[in-house]
């Protein structure tokens, strides 16, 4: 990590704005501004001044190394593996759907030596699809304690704005792995493709709307 991108992070974290910083260090926000987009470089004496203001030692502004900012690297990295873990779940699910529905396909009426292997192989193909379930409602839930877990002990409460951020990460990236997979099916119906994964948004929404400690999961972090 650079030091723009530690002296913006720690700012942050603190829960400062660069109109605040400007003010305690005496300077105008465009110079912290500058700092912060790495335009202009502060010389040892500012740095020192710095990390008086945010209290923290002037090596974790030099080289990134503060617990905060650990802890939130952390959170970051466990936040997008519990999006990713869920996302491709619901992409394994909706093809396994899809492939029964077109290379798969069973008329109705008398199980045949012919049909005997098709039918077999929906079977195992349902089998595979139920693991995948278990292992994303399992996995998602155990994301979602860690995730939390690590939220509880940062500094700063979270505002709704960022939760809802994260929730909206999740439900978009759901419906981008589910939705266009219904199209193409005569069989399965949304109901069949979703339910795992609402049943999952609906525990993150409890979780993180009730949650009593922070989210400063850097999600705008994600989209920078």
């Amino acid at each position: 990590m650079t030091i723009n991108e530690s002296l913006k992070t720690i700012r942050q974290i603190k829960g400062l704005t660069q109109e605040d910083v400007a003010k305690q260090l005496g300077v105008t926000r465009q110079t912290i501004s500058s700092y912060e987009s790495n335009r202009t470089q502060p010389d040892l004496e500012t740095l020192k001044h710095l990390a008086k203001i945010y209290d923290v030692e002037l090596n974790d502004i030099l080289y990134g190394k503060s617990k905060m900012q650990i802890k939130r690297r952390v959170i970051k990295i466990v936040a997008v593996i519990t999006a990713a873990n869920l996302m491709a779940c619901n992409l394994l699910q909706s093809i396994i759907f899809w492939v029964l529905d077109t290379y798969f396909v069973v008329e109705t009426g008398v199980v045949t030596e012919s049909t005997r292997p098709i039918i077999d192989t929906r079977f195992a193909l349902l089998d595979i699809r139920g693991i995948i379930e278990r292992y994303s409602l399992f996995s998602f839930i155990v994301c979602c304690i860690i995730l939390l877990i690590l939220l509880v002990i940062l500094e700063r409460p979270v505002s709704i704005v960022t939760k809802l951020k994260y929730l909206a990460i999740l439900v978009i990236g759901s419906a981008v792995t589910i939705l266009p997979w219904t199209f193409f099916d005569n069989i399965y119906g949304f109901y069949d493709y979703s339910i795992t994964a609402i049943s999952n948004l609906i525990f993150a929404f409890i979780m993180i709307i009730n949650q009593p400690g922070s989210l400063q999961v850097s999600i705008n972090n994600c989209g920078a």
